[in-house]
């Protein structure tokens, strides 16, 4: 098989993963040149950092492949490794500017300077390898136990759509929570994504609390301050920030005392307003135990509600920074509610939303925050995730509607496309060319079969996407998304033919 294939599956499989989560970020073009080159100047103080080699590696394959289509005459020559030098670059500067309109995606210029050292590593393996590098790789694909662990495993990345829902059928609900979670608030329990601000009260609700009580909550703020809570049998902890009680830190909820909050960092009490302040990294959490129990509360009722007051420091925090989460060790997070910039982030794992903070989250479209007093109110119910700041609905996503199973991204076109490369182009690409090969060794007229054998793939590839789809809309209770499909069946047939142009090609040296 000529090296066209690899290389078109390698390049798509980079640009898949460097523009997730495939969703546009809007603003004129204009307004984007600063941050742009403050991205730039600020990656040129980072190296040698885990992201930094990550780059590195990522673009070695590319260099590689690169590298192997010039023919083995020249391969020592010097002029091929420039070559795929500057293509590498070229190809790490538009993913680059690409980002710049892509949301949650920030350019840097170690990233273009990392991605490029990569593909100049993968051309110079190839030039100093002893020997031919071309005719070992060939070795290696022209052994029956690797092509049949490559094919089989297309094959079952292919029937995945179709069995997701199947293996999880209430994928929309919470789930593969981390058992040994704690309470965190103002950060996360690796104390990577610290939150700055004043935390006046929170709670948590094992319901889904209604439109009615957010307005009445935010209505009833009297003096500043947060109103007295209402006795609630749903309440699964409450936390009142002042130093004045002996129970400061304390659960008020009455379901037990071992939920006391243990500051970990600077902060300083707020006496005038009620609250604590946050002005350094800091994490204040429960013990395993609370954590747990909260856990299971939430998990047995499918439901729940996070009700916090709070004042933001500032309005450029990212990270999300961290204001309320029920997290595993490390980044594990349960249920995360977060600020990123003038925005509010509700996020909660369920079997599609993936084990890390992924874009399958809520964020506030039109309440913006402010250094101000502020109410919020995080909610989950049977897979929809809605967000209610100072009384308004300021934000909702519905998972069994916008989530795109298989894939933690909403179902913009963008990830749709994506979507239907990473899960059909590699079973129709190679699995064409596989067929595509044996055809010709055939003679020249061939039966009506060997002649038709290398379309196969991708015809069994289109109608895997229509049962995939087919599975997850029933499962879904939404209609079938015939956009969708069509546009899978555009990039099944992109692959098909480049596998069988691919096939009947030369094989490398």
């Amino acid at each position: 098989m000529r090296l066209t294939a690899p290389l078109w599956l390698y390049v798509g499989y980079l640009l898949l993963g460097t523009l997730y989560p495939f969703e546009s970020d809007t603003g004129p073009l204009l307004s984007r040149v600063p941050a742009f080159t403050q991205h730039f100047q600020r990656g040129l103080s980072v190296f040698f950092t885990e992201d930094f080699l990550f780059n590195i590696f990522l673009f070695v394959p590319f260099g590689i492949i690169v590298s192997l289509h010039f023919p083995s005459r020249f391969r020592k020559k010097l002029w091929p490794i420039v070559a795929t030098l500057l293509l590498a670059c070229l190809l790490s500067c538009f993913i680059e500017f690409a980002q710049l309109f892509v949301r949650n995606r920030h350019s840097s210029l170690t990233d273009i300077i990392s991605n490029t050292t990569g593909g100049l590593a993968g051309g110079l393996i190839v030039r100093f390898w002893p020997g031919s590098f071309g005719g070992y790789l060939a070795s290696l694909i022209g052994w029956k136990w690797a092509w049949s662990a490559i094919l089989a495993l297309t094959l079952l990345l292919a029937w995945a759509p179709a069995s997701i829902p199947v293996v999880f059928p209430n994928w929309y609900l919470p789930g593969l929570w981390a058992t040994d979670a704690t309470l965190n608030a103002g950060n996360n329990p690796s104390l990577t994504r610290p939150w700055y601000g004043s935390l006046h009260r929170v709670a948590i609700y094992s319901q889904a609390l209604d439109p009615e009580h957010a307005r009445e909550c935010f209505w009833t703020l009297k003096d500043g301050k947060p109103p007295s809570p209402q006795a609630d049998d749903k309440l699964e902890a409450l936390y009142e920030f002042d130093e004045s009680r002996a129970t400061a830190l304390l659960d008020r909820s009455g379901r037990g005392s071992d939920l006391h909050l243990e500051g970990t960092g600077r902060f300083r009490w707020r006496p005038k307003h009620g609250g604590v302040q946050l002005r350094h990294p800091a994490r204040l959490s429960t013990g395993p135990v609370s954590g747990k129990r909260i856990s299971s509360s939430l998990l047995n009722s499918h439901e729940f509600s996070l009700e916090a007051w709070i004042t933001p420091r500032n309005l450029f925090q990212r990270g999300p920074a961290t204001i309320l989460a029920l997290a595993g060790p490390g980044d594990s997070s349960n249920v995360l509610l977060g600020q990123s910039t003038k925005d509010l982030v509700f996020w909660v794992r369920t079997p599609v939303s993936g084990l890390g903070l992924t874009t399958l989250s809520v964020t506030t479209t039109n309440q913006p925050l402010g250094r101000r007093l502020t109410h919020v109110i995080a909610v989950f119910r049977e897979g929809q995730l809605e967000l209610f700041v100072n009384g308004i609905r300021s934000g909702r996503l519905n998972l069994k509607r916008d989530a795109l199973i298989g894939l933690p991204a909403r179902r913009t076109s963008g990830a749709k496309a994506a979507y239907a490369f990473f899960y059909f182009f590699p079973f129709a690409l190679l699995w064409s060319a596989r067929f595509g090969r044996k055809t010709g060794r055939t003679d020249a007229g061939g039966s009506f079969f060997s002649v038709l054998s290398p379309w196969l793939p991708g015809l069994a590839a289109m109608g895997l996407l229509i049962l995939g789809e087919s599975i997850q809309a029933g499962s879904a209770g939404r209609s079938f998304d015939l956009p969708f499909v069509g546009l899978g069946i555009l990039v099944i047939a992109v692959a098909t033919v480049v596998g069988r142009i691919s096939s009947t090609a030369r094989q490398p040296e």
